[in-house]
């Protein structure tokens, strides 16, 4: 048997956990309006986290993503977890470069919230 493993998740991790963010043991958030890849926590913050891959081909800019997607992604995780009393949702993007490398561009706090 096989595991087959995604690079840009493998990626986000090693990112998370050098910034004090534990990532054993954290899940997945899917509802209807999308999902987190990573769920885990920074201190008493609730931290949302969705990884994308791509090529990377010149300058790194901001990582893109829309968000009243996170918004709704973040507004369902609080439904189903009402004892959270902050919530920050970061995107990840793993950039594929030339000889086998990745690099991580982040984007903390693209969504926040706050009892």
């Amino acid at each position: 048997m096989s595991n087959t493993y995604s690079i840009a998740h493998l990626a986000a991790v090693a990112y998370l956990n050098s910034k004090g963010l534990k990532t054993e043991g954290a899940c997945k958030f899917v509802c209807d309006e999308g999902a987190a890849d990573i769920v885990t926590k920074s201190g008493e913050v609730t931290v949302l986290v969705i990884v994308t891959a791509k090529r990377q081909r010149g300058e790194a800019k901001p990582p893109e993503f829309n968000a009243r997607r996170l918004q709704h992604i973040a507004m369902c995780y609080l439904v189903q977890h009402p004892e959270v009393d902050a919530l920050r949702f970061d995107v990840i993007e793993a950039l594929i470069g030339t000889g086998a490398t990745v690099s991580v561009n982040a984007l903390e706090g693209a969504y926040s919230w706050e009892r």
